[in-house]
């Protein structure tokens, strides 16, 4: 099959757009898209900036990746994903998505997966205060299976440990403003809220793909949440300082986000289509 006759080009920018679309630690996109015009292979490459962590470049770039995935299905294409192809000669390349065989049965992609991809345009993290009511249980197993389904696992703390956590992020905010000076001069967790139920998302382990994989599964998580009418927030700080993330699992795994994930209003978001980067580079 020829993928260069896969995607219109009206698709390929949808694509492309959707990526952009996707959660950016720090509010920057440390990658770029390249698009391969023969194959219709889009190459996600490393473009990092100076306040971008390794865990947190790769995050961004997996929720990309997921992006993706979810704009390939909705114009009916299974895609296929390749995480760092190329290690040791292409280490910048973290992963290729492109578009294969149809999905049977239906033109316009898995019916399953319609909403995420309305959920990519209305999707943005808040900074505002959330309820604290409790998630109900099936919303709950809902996003967990989200990250589940990408190889990560997230998991709802109750109250104490709730309060545990957020002592360590407290604690990050600290070191954050003693740092002033530096790059991390102007955003600390004291700029946001961190009202609201809680949930973290780990890996078993911990390596740059399970990485990738953590980014896919955030992803995954936020859009299903923002499907179900739930607003979303990242608390990261704690997760770039080696020991305060070590200390975030209450057991086993190594974490990759504290997120907020509760009820509020809307706030003000990103408009659809507002591109952060330049248009994707051709191979």
């Amino acid at each position: 099959m020829n993928n260069a006759t896969c995607l219109d080009a009206t698709a390929l920018e949808t694509c492309v757009s959707a990526a952009v679309a996707a959660t950016a630690i720090h509010g920057t996109q440390p990658w770029r898209v390249r698009l391969d015009p023969e194959t219709v292979t889009f190459q996600v490459r490393a473009t990092p900036g100076p306040e971008t962590t390794d865990l947190n470049l790769h995050l961004s770039a997996g929720a990309c990746v997921l992006n993706l995935r979810v704009a390939m299905t909705h114009f009916g294409w299974q895609p296929v994903v390749r995480l760092l192809p190329d290690p040791e000669e292409d280490p910048d390349l973290l992963a290729t998505v492109r578009p294969t065989e149809p999905f049977p049965g239906t033109a316009r992609g898995a019916a399953e997966e319609s909403d995420l991809y309305e959920a990519v345009w209305r999707r943005h993290s808040t900074r505002l205060p959330l309820s604290e009511v409790p998630l109900p249980a099936g919303l709950r197993a809902g996003l967990a299976e989200a990250a589940r389904t990408e190889g990560a696992r997230l998991d709802f703390p109750g109250p104490d440990e709730s309060v545990r956590l957020l002592r360590l992020v407290s604690q990050a905010g600290h070191r954050d403003r003693v740092l002033a000076e530096g790059p991390r001069r102007a955003r600390t967790e004291a700029d946001r809220s961190t009202t609201g139920p809680l949930a973290l998302l780990t890996t078993e382990r911990d390596r740059p793909g399970d990485w990738l994989r953590a980014g896919q599964a955030l992803e995954h998580v936020l859009l299903r949440a923002t499907a179900h009418g739930l607003r979303t927030g990242l608390l990261y700080r704690a997760t770039e300082w080696p020991d305060l993330r070590g200390s975030l699992p209450a057991g086993s795994g190594h974490a990759h986000m504290l997120l907020r994930i509760g009820y509020g209003v809307e706030g003000p978001g990103r408009p659809v289509g507002t591109v952060r980067e330049p248009a994707p580079e051709r191979a």
